[in-house]
């Protein structure tokens, strides 16, 4: 084929094929951090799923769609990965299912967060009730004052179970991710020789 191509034309062909084989071997090199084509682009169904999704979901779309062996791979350019998406939304059940199958709770975003810091900085804070009700009362004015009043005590109670069981699924993911970076610290230390007076680390 290249012997058809006049001189211009066969080196631009060629440089093409170079920067293919340059620019696969770069990402081949990359042990799985970057994120694969494509799961950027079906980033909002990814976050659905894990972030809000039960753990059958979750198991069918990493070991059919991602493949266990990448649980650990950057799903954007922001770095984020399976296990942050999963504490993010207080979804216990996942994230246990994650960190059990190999997902690094220590890996951090572009911005130095953790999947703990995603758990904690999603996790509804003091407010929460009263913001939710402010916006829910904006859409009965038109109705009377009674009929508000009941309505808002109503969603009052909602809203605040709704609150508790939120936190509540929050504080077990980072009660969970608390004991598996202690654990890490605790066995990091024991692993190390210095405190033992050896100088080098154990195997």
């Amino acid at each position: 084929m290249i012997g058809y191509l006049n001189k211009p034309n066969r080196l631009f062909f060629v440089l093409n094929v170079l920067g293919f084989f340059l620019v696969f071997n770069t990402l081949s090199s990359m042990d799985n951090k970057f994120f694969l084509f494509g799961l950027e682009r079906d980033f909002n169904n990814i976050v659905g799923i894990y972030k809000f999704g039960d753990l059958d979901k979750v198991k069918e779309h990493l070991e059919n769609k991602i493949g266990l062996e990448k649980i650990n791979i950057f799903l954007n350019e922001g770095k984020q990965t399976l296990l942050m998406i999963a504490a993010s939304g207080g979804n216990y059940d996942v994230v246990k299912y994650l960190v059990e199958n190999g997902a690094d709770f220590k890996i951090k975003d572009i911005y130095g967060n953790a999947a703990l810091q995603y758990a904690i900085n999603c996790c509804p804070k003091k407010g929460y009730v009263e913001k939710k009700l402010a916006k829910f009362e904006n859409y009965l004015f038109k109705y009377g004052d009674d009929y508000i009043e009941t309505e808002i005590e109503k969603k009052r109670s909602d809203l605040q179970k709704e609150f508790e069981d939120q936190v509540s699924s929050y504080k077990e993911v980072i009660e969970f991710l608390l004991q598996r970076i202690h654990a890490q610290s605790d066995r990091d230390y024991l692993l190390n020789g210095d405190h033992w007076g050896l100088g080098a680390e154990l195997d």
